[in-house]
């Protein structure tokens, strides 16, 4: 059995048990017994998050499947180009790594900065028309959205935080070969 059928299985499985507590429940109501109807109650909805995880498992294997065609083709970077937000990934992702998966966004990109400063232009340190945003940390938010849509970052991380998935690890250290 592979990991997808087995994760559909549980998935299931669990489908069945929440069943069977409503039921349960539903008898013990008619019983008059409500205590017993509320507590089977409860157990049918603790079971309701793990059905969720275990999609949400499912959704990640089925993603480390093909991380190569997460961002669609590799591209590379002429001097004379503005950055990108394919620019961005492989720093972020390099920096999430050394930091030990996760760390909060204004310093990952304080050190993404270090990284991709003789890549930067004169232009890219300019003011948005916001008066409040530098150009280049703009592209990189825009990145970090492309990655947290593509699944290379957490899109439930703390406010103001970046976490690197499982997916992410593999496309970066899959970019390294």
């Amino acid at each position: 059995m592979d990991v997808q059928s087995a994760v559909q299985n549980l998935v299931d499985a669990l489908k069945v048990a929440v069943g069977e507590k409503k039921s349960a429940g539903i008898q013990a109501f008619e019983a008059g017994e409500y205590d017993l109807a509320q507590q089977v109650a409860n157990q049918a909805k603790a079971i309701e998050p793990i059905i969720e995880a275990a999609d949400h498992i499912a959704k990640q294997w089925d993603a480390l499947q093909a991380p190569q065609d997460v961002l669609g083709t590799k591209r590379t970077k002429a001097k004379d180009l503005e950055p990108t937000e394919v620019d961005f990934v492989i720093p972020i992702l390099q920096v999430l790594e050394d930091e030990g998966g996760k760390g909060p966004t204004n310093e990952i990109l304080d050190r993404v900065k270090l990284i991709i400063k003789d890549q930067l232009k004169a232009d890219d340190y300019e003011l948005l028309d916001d008066s409040k945003t530098i150009r280049w940390r703009e592209s990189a938010q825009s990145s970090i959205k492309i990655m947290v849509k593509r699944g290379l970052l957490h899109s439930k991380a703390p406010k103001d935080t970046l976490r690197i998935t499982p997916q992410g690890r593999l496309y970066f250290f899959e970019q390294q070969k």
